[in-house]
Parts: structure tokens; sequence; C-alpha cells
């Protein structure tokens, strides 16, 4: 009886959710439903187009880690060490997932909505938090197989297919993720029943070193791919190598073990059964005592987290003090704001993004790119256009973000109360227009100054480049809302599915992409074409931009109203 309640919590979660629903796509059901048969072929080829986009992105990266894992197999061939490269992504794959399940463990295991439900049913705790870790499990368990998977190619490659790679290797991407994540989720239990914001900093260092973790992993990354293994002098490869090899083989036990159930490395003295077997044994019990621990007390837990979330945040003043009252566009500003906050998964994207500049220049550092990108500015800053090219790099990175094409999505858990409230929908558009330009605006000017300071870009052009900015990041927002607005994704159990598989994001990126794309296009018709100067051409792509927001303005508040009008 245990076990089916456990299948009934497991399945309850994505009960009516389609695999491709999950990403905001339409499934197949629904859209052999569609009566106009007009409509029903858009949808369809709406569906394909972004399934190869998907894809196309997907395949870009999984090329990349096959080449990067490939050199680091014939490096561990030449070392004697068969098996270099699962070793490698073995111990990568871990800390990364550890480091992504930490952040996002709180609000699946501990403060999910549906919990407080389920903790009224007729079923024991530890069956709940159990459903709770498979959900944990199946939510995170593609980041370590995108990371393994290349891996396992590689020693494809290098040492032909072979049926313990695929045998063994199946058992490895279904058992490795399991400590990782229960050690991530025993990390979350610490803070779970913190009042205090000890437990959201702590997370926040988690996201902080896996921002720096996948901004090293990426410059090595590159740097490999730029060098290239025939390039290496071997004699230096054994001499910087060996020592390094040999100490991760002692320190890190448990994925020399994986390692020796993909490939068998016969000075080992262990075959991959023998292997197997010991890493099923060890994990096993590390998990089952972690999980233990974590699942400590869990009812009262999640009675602590219901009591906290519904309790109202004392302000700071003496009790007699009246309060100043705010406008309803800063009110709904706040909103935005708070629901951002609210969840971690919301927090990380959506603030990692205006950050991007300072991770490019973290991971340019690491892979070694530095000097060429200083000679590749010393290169285009003699061309006319480059105060372009450095505006529309810093707008690229204000306007594709998912900050307006999830706005509705990440709050439609409140949104029949919001649009019972009585304000117009021109006030809660202007609100997210707002706060879009709030934190990338803010994170553009800064840039953009910044840039002035350190790049051979006259200071004079800011007098162009910053409302150009503006209404750059106005239209790109317009289009961004009005995609969601149209169809929002209003089923969503976790966080991270409103904005990191919400296919919106996707479309709004690429709708700020073709916006960039068309003031571009009419920078090189002004400058290079007509001959004018860049100051005026700036001022005319002004212009031209603040004509082109009236327009976007009125069809989104026209997608708007019909969300917020029609209850």
């Amino acid at each position: 009886m245990k076990k089916s309640k456990l299948m009934i919590l497991t399945r309850a979660y994505s009960r009516g959710i389609g695999f491709w629903q999950q990403f905001g796509l339409s499934d197949t059901k629904s859209i052999r439903a569609e009566q106009n048969p007009l409509r029903r072929l858009r949808r369809q080829l709406v569906n394909v187009l972004l399934m190869l986009l998907l894809l196309v992105a997907l395949a870009s990266v999984a090329v990349m880690l096959v080449i990067n894992f490939l050199q680091i197999e014939r490096i561990g061939a030449m070392l004697g060490i068969n098996g270099l490269s699962v070793l490698t992504s073995s111990v990568l794959a871990a800390l990364i997932l550890f480091l992504l399940a930490t952040y996002t463990a709180g609000s699946t295991l501990f403060k999910a909505a549906d919990l407080k439900f389920l903790v009224t049913l007729p079923v024991r705790a530890d069956t709940i938090f159990l459903s709770r870790i498979l959900l944990h499990y199946r939510t995170n368990v593609i980041v370590y197989w995108a990371l393994m998977l290349p891996s396992y190619i590689a020693v494809g490659i290098v040492h032909g297919l072979s049926v313990q790679l695929i045998v063994n290797g199946i058992i490895l991407l279904l058992t490795g993720p399991v400590l990782p994540l229960s050690c991530s989720a025993l990390f979350s239990r610490l803070f779970a029943k913190n009042k205090s914001r000890v437990g959201r900093y702590v997370e926040l260092v988690a996201f902080g070193l896996l921002i720096v973790s996948l901004a090293v992993l990426q410059g090595l990354m590159t740097r490999w791919a730029r060098t290239g293994f025939l390039d290496i002098d071997p004699t230096q490869i054994l001499a910087s190598l060996s020592t390094m090899a040999d100490k991760a083989i002692s320190w890190l036990p448990l994925s020399v073990l994986q390692t020796r159930m993909i490939v068998s490395e016969e000075s080992a003295g262990m075959g991959p059964l023998v292997a197997t077997i010991l890493h099923l044994a060890s994990a096993g019990i590390a998990t089952f005592f972690i999980l233990r621990i974590a699942a400590t007390d869990y009812v009262s837990v999640l009675n602590f987290n219901v009591s906290t979330q519904q309790s109202v945040k004392k302000r700071k003043g003496s009790p007699g003090k009246i309060e100043k009252q705010r406008s309803m566009l800063s009110a709904l500003i706040t909103k935005e704001f708070a629901v951002i906050n609210g969840h971690n998964a919301f927090m990380f994207e959506l603030y990692a993004e205006a950050f991007v500049p300072i991770i490019l220049i973290a991971v340019y550092s690491v892979g070694g790119l530095m000097t060429d990108i200083s000679s590749a500015i010393a290169f285009i800053s003699d061309l006319t256009l480059f105060p372009f090219i450095f505006c529309g790099i810093l707008l690229a990175v204000a306007s594709i973000t998912m900050m307006s094409s999830t706005s509705i999505s990440r709050e439609t858990p409140l949104l029949d109360i919001i649009r019972s409230l009585p304000i117009p929908t021109k006030r809660h558009v202007q609100a997210k227009i707002a706060a879009h330009l709030l934190m990338f605006g803010t994170a553009f000017v800064f840039y953009t100054v910044i840039g002035m300071l350190l790049l051979p870009v006259g200071f004079m052009h800011i007098v162009w480049m910053l409302p150009l900015g503006a209404t750059v990041m106005i239209i790109s927002s317009c289009l961004g809302l009005a995609i969601d607005y149209m169809r929002p994704m209003y089923q969503w159990k976790l966080p991270q599915q409103a904005i990191k598989q919400n296919v919106n994001g996707i479309i709004g990126m690429v709708a700020s992409i073709v916006v960039l794309g068309i003031f571009g296009g009419l920078a090189i018709l002004l400058v290079q074409v007509l001959g004018l100067s860049v100051m005026l051409s700036g001022f005319i792509l002004a212009l031209l931009g603040a004509l082109m927001t009236i327009p976007a303005w009125k069809v989104l508040l026209q997608v708007a109203s019909g969300l917020y009008e029609n209850i």
C-alpha cells in the first residue's frame, strides 16, 4: 500500500501536463483538438520550429563537450589512464549538479505550494519526503546526463563501443545523480527552519559557486578548443598532468569506481562488475543515511514553512508611525520584484542575466581570450560604426532576457487575485516595463559609462546611446510581455518551470534579437550608405525607436486587456 501511495504522489505532479507542455509547447492532443485547420497548421509549424531551436542549442553544447572530453581521453591514453574523460566528467557532473540542486532543493522539498495540502493527507511523512526526492531527481537529472554522455562518446571513439560501456553507462546515468542530489537535500534541510535569511544567503553562495564553476568550465573548454591536442607538447603533458591525475585518483575514490565501471583498467586490479557493486553499495549506504537525516522531523518543517509564508512581516519603526502612501505604479513595481525575490529560481536567473558581461569577462579570462579580445577591439575601434557596435552589445545584454517574456507566467499562482484588483490594465503593463527598465536599464547605464571610460568610445555619444537604449528596451519588453500575455504558462508546480522551461522566454529572446538586427541594419544604412555622421544617425535611430514604441505599446495593451478584463 505504501508503494502505491508513493506512486500516486509521484505521478500526481505531472498529471495533466504533457512532456512538451513542461517547456510551454503545445502537446499533440491539444493540437489535434483544434477545430480551425489554419490555426492547427500554424501551431504545428510553431511547435516544430521551437523544437528545432531547442535541439540546435543542445546539439551545439553537446558537440563542444564531446570535443573537449575527446581531447582529455586522448591525453589520458598517453598517461596510461584510460577513462580520464569519465573521471573528469563524473567530478564535474556531481559538483555542478550539487550546486544547481542546492538552490532549488528548498522550493521542491520544503517550500512548495502543494506541500501544505499533501501534509494533510493520510500518508506517512517519509512517503511524502521520498516522493519529493523523486521529483527533485526527475527535475535535475538531465544536468548530470548532459555532462556524462559526452564522455561516453569520447570513450567510445577512443577505445571502441562495448557492452560494458552501454550497460554500465546506463547504470551510472541512473544511479550517479542520487548522491549529489541527496547531499543537496541535506544541505537545504539545515536551513529549512531558519526564520532569518541565512538559508537564502547560503543558496545565493551556492548559485555563485555554480556560476563560477560554469565560467571556469567554459573557459577551459574554450582554451582546449583553441589550442587543440596536437598543439600540446607530449612531454609537457606527462610532466604536468601525471601528478595531477594521480592525486585525483587518490582523492576521488567514488569517481574512480565510476570510471572503472565504464573503462576497465588492468593495472587497477578491479573488474567492471566489482566496481559496479562497490559503487552501488557505497553510494547507496551514504544516500540512505543522508536522506534519513534530511527527512528528520519533516512534518514540523513543512508546518513551519507554511506558517512563515502566511505570516505578515512587521515593518520597522514605531507602532504609531504613519507609512507614506505610495502611488499605484510604485506598488505594482514593488510587486514585480517581490515575485522575483520570492523564489530562488526567479531571482538567480534574472539577476544573473544582468551580470552577463562580468560573467563573460571571467570566462574569457580563464579561457585566455582577453589578449585576443583586446586585439579585436583595437582593430574594430577604428571603424566608423564602432560606437554602434559597442551600444549594440550592451543592448543585447539589456534586451535579450527572460525578464518580460516570463513575467505573467511567474505570477500565475496570484493571477486570480491580481485580476480582481480595481487596477487599469495600463498600470499593470507600465509596472512590468518599468521593472524591466529598473533592472536592466540600470545595468545598461552602468556598463555604458564603464565601457566609455575603458574603451575608445567618445563620451559625447552617451547623449544618443541612453535614449536609444531606453527605446530598444521598451520595444523588446513590449514584445516579450505580449508573447507571455498571449500564452502564459498557467500550470507549473516548481518555480524553475515558469522561467527555465518556459518557451516564451526563448521566443522573447528571439524577438529581441530581431529588434536589434533591425536597428543594426538601419545604423549601417544611415552611416555607410547615406554617409551621415554617427551622432546624427544615433539621434535618428533614437527618434525612430521612440516612434516604434507607439504601435508596440498599443498592441501590448490590446493583448493584455484580454487577460485582465475578461474575468
